[in-house]
């Protein structure tokens, strides 16, 4: 418990600082973004028929034109800066302790390597949980706001909730990927360019259709478009994505408790 009070402190002002600003950013672009793409859906069909754009996120002007719609494409975007928090929080909260000099330290106190790993994995994952909260509370809000209580509260929560999965996923990945190279001196590098990279595979997948392609991208997971269609996510991915997690959780905890331990010079 100790451990975790620790990280949750040291996490305090990300928290914060994310859950301001996306929570600020989604209640103010909602009502405009709202207006703005109902009217260009009633006077402009046509022209956004078949617009390349729009395949590569996964929408159409039908789906983008009604309030959800216009939401799950804002969200779409909102889901590659929380990709990018949780990938620098999973990378940040491993390699801190070796480029800090601190991990001979903290492993020689009375703590298991596991109640460390599992402590920090739960302080990131509270912190994470927290801004997906508030940024679903925010959503609600601007919803309520802009779209005057005409949406479907399902696929929204979904649409909402994703950004809290994406999080997890990327910080699970990510301190994994810091267990295995716990040198690693910019993690907000690293976590710029696997979120983007695998955002390009999901573009990619919808575009040419390479379903197998999609598999890469956490991005194709949870697709706002089939939330809405269906009002619920995608079983064969969620499947994945939950073995993943599995996959990156206990790779992660098992390496961790055994690597030994290799100061940066």
């Amino acid at each position: 418990m100790t451990i975790f009070k620790y990280e949750i402190k040291q996490l305090r002002g990300s928290i914060i600082i994310w859950s301001a600003v996306l929570a600020v950013s989604i209640f103010f672009m909602l009502p405009v973004y709202i207006e703005l793409l109902s009217n260009a859906g009633a006077m402009a069909n046509r022209e956004f028929t078949g617009n390349s754009f729009f395949d590569v996120i996964g929408t159409n002007i039908e789906i983008l034109s009604s309030p959800i719609g216009t939401y799950s494409f804002l969200t779409g975007f909102v889901l590659i800066a929380v990709a990018i928090n949780g990938m620098k929080l999973g990378l940040g909260i491993i390699t801190k302790e070796y480029m800090h000099g601190t991990t001979d330290f903290l492993l020689t106190k009375p703590h298991r390597r596991s109640k460390i790993f599992v402590s920090k994995l739960l302080a990131a994952a509270s912190a994470v949980i927290i801004i997906g909260v508030v940024y679903f509370l925010a959503s609600w809000a601007g919803m309520l706001r802009g779209a005057e209580g005409n949406f479907d509260f399902l696929p929204f929560a979904l649409i909402a909730f994703s950004t809290i999965f994406m999080q997890l996923f990327f910080l699970a990945s990510g301190m994994l990927v810091g267990v295995v190279f716990p040198h690693i001196r910019t993690p907000i590098a690293i976590a710029v360019g696997v979120a983007f990279v695998t955002y390009v595979f999901g573009g990619f997948s919808r575009k040419m259709d390479y379903v197998l392609i999609g598999y890469f991208s956490p991005y194709r997971y949870f697709d706002g478009s089939h939330i809405i269609i269906t009002n619920g996510y995608n079983s064969g991915y969620i499947i994945l994505f939950v073995t993943l997690m599995l996959i990156f959780t206990i790779a992660g905890h098992q390496i961790f408790c055994k690597k030994d331990v290799i100061l940066a010079s």
